[in-house]
């Protein structure tokens, strides 16, 4: 009789959690279809050197970085921004839109970063690594985005010691 009722019990519970799942699923995927931005995407292969970020030793660390949407990168030129990290709205003012998630990598890795859907105001993406020990302004990169938007950007940087940059195949 005992062994009876825990079956009863346990198929009503496995019913029950098969219901939530479908209907939690159900929700997911009906936010998902409403909630996806529009707009053109970026995405960001970074590249990490065996120099990474060693803060003039020759023990490499990891770089942590992030990618900053503004409406005008000419404001970047000629400003100090050693202290920009998480004062990017302050100071890149009117010409801020979105900051991304800090992302990270390691000494001698490669990775793909998720694509990002761009602003419509967003005239340039800029990269900003968060090293120890910078020389003159190459910690960031900056790419101005095509005139005509396509669908995707796709931007290939190599990060060193010090410095961020494009790529060289």
């Amino acid at each position: 009789m005992k062994r009876e009722s825990l079956v009863r019990k346990a198929l009503r519970l496995a019913t029950a959690i098969v219901a939530l799942a479908a209907v939690g699923s159900s929700f997911g995927c009906a936010a998902m279809g409403k909630g996806t931005p529009k707009g053109p995407v970026m995405t960001l292969r970074m590249t990490a050197t065996s120099r990474l970020n060693n803060c003039g030793k020759s023990v490499p660390q990891r770089l942590y970085y992030r990618v900053v949407q503004v409406t005008d990168a000419a404001p970047l030129a000629g400003m100090k921004l050693e202290n920009i990290w998480d004062r990017e709205s302050e100071m890149l003012g009117g010409a801020f839109v979105a900051r991304g998630a800090d992302l990270s990598i390691e000494p001698n890795a490669s990775r793909p970063d998720a694509p990002v859907t761009l602003d419509p105001r967003t005239k340039a993406v800029v990269v900003i690594g968060n090293y120890c020990k910078t020389q003159g302004s190459c910690f960031f990169f900056s790419q101005p985005l095509p005139a005509k938007k396509k669908k995707a950007l796709a931007i290939d940087l190599t990060a060193d010691s010090t410095c961020i940059g494009p790529t060289r195949h």
